[in-house]
């Protein structure tokens, strides 16, 4: 019989990721540790208030991102917000990754020398004159004079809001601001939900929730019957809002009868 052919030599082990960041607004690593040792918080925690709750205004991505270090604003290193209450924040424990070397430079062209016994080739020709410049391009037109000033027109007032819901969509497209329930509790801040059981799909299917224009506000994100809102006293858990529904528009006039 043939002989058996040899074995095939065992495949590389593909490398193991490096937890370094290259550009820090794209780091996307598990590091959660600042450079000083402190754990990071999870950045979906209260209290993020004040200055601090520009991040889920601008980067509402970040509820996804639980406690790893992450670099939302552009700065020149991943960070996060610390658990330690005296000290707010600091630049996590990741390293830059290291730059690749630079590219050899091509090799020179190598040519032999010119054999001796070889006659040198005929002279060159003269190179052709250069081309006479073109002329310059014409100017364009004037432009045509601007119109005489008019004085400002006076701005209209806004539009009122009009603090109801309409029955044809259950209030889920309401941006009002009450914030009191049908029994006179006051709302809970979107930011102070229980990050844990049944409460915490909110975060993960609603995250425009935690933005600062729904704060404390009743508000329907899962299309239920009308607006509603977690109360402060936390009995009960929640509660519909005393909002009133929005007057149904007139109905338009008949059309004239033909002539």
């Amino acid at each position: 019989p043939p002989p058996s052919p040899p074995p095939l030599p065992p495949s590389p082990s593909p490398p193991a990721p490096l937890d370094c960041f290259t550009e820090g607004v794209r780091y996307e690593g598990t590091s959660n540790v600042t450079a000083q040792g402190r754990p990071c918080q999870a950045w979906t925690l209260p209290p993020l208030v004040g200055e601090d709750n520009r991040y889920y205004e601008l980067y509402p991505w970040l509820v996804n991102a639980s406690n790893f270090c992450r670099n939302p604003d552009g700065s020149a290193f991943p960070w996060c917000y610390t658990a330690d209450p005296e000290v707010r924040w600091g630049r996590c424990q990741v390293e830059a990754c290291p730059q690749p070397p630079p590219p050899s430079p091509p090799s020179p062209v190598l040519r032999p020398p010119p054999h001796p016994l070889w006659p040198p080739g005929p002279p060159r020709r003269p190179a052709a004159p250069s081309p006479p410049p073109s002329p310059p391009p014409p100017l364009p037109p004037p432009l045509p004079s601007p119109p005489p000033f008019l004085p400002p027109q006076p701005r209209q007032p806004p539009t009122p809001l009009l603090d109801c819901y309409f029955n044809e969509t259950n209030g889920t497209d309401y941006r009002g601001q009450i914030s009191t329930t049908v029994t006179g509790q006051s709302c809970l801040h979107w930011n102070k939900i229980p990050k844990s059981g049944v409460d915490y799909e909110y975060y993960n299917k609603y995250p425009w929730l935690v933005l600062r224009e729904n704060l404390y506000y009743c508000r329907n994100p899962d299309g239920d019957i009308a607006p509603w809102c977690y109360t402060n006293s936390g009995s009960p858990r929640w509660e519909f809002c005393a909002i009133d529904v929005c007057p149904a528009p007139p109905p338009p006039p008949p059309p004239s009868p033909p002539l």
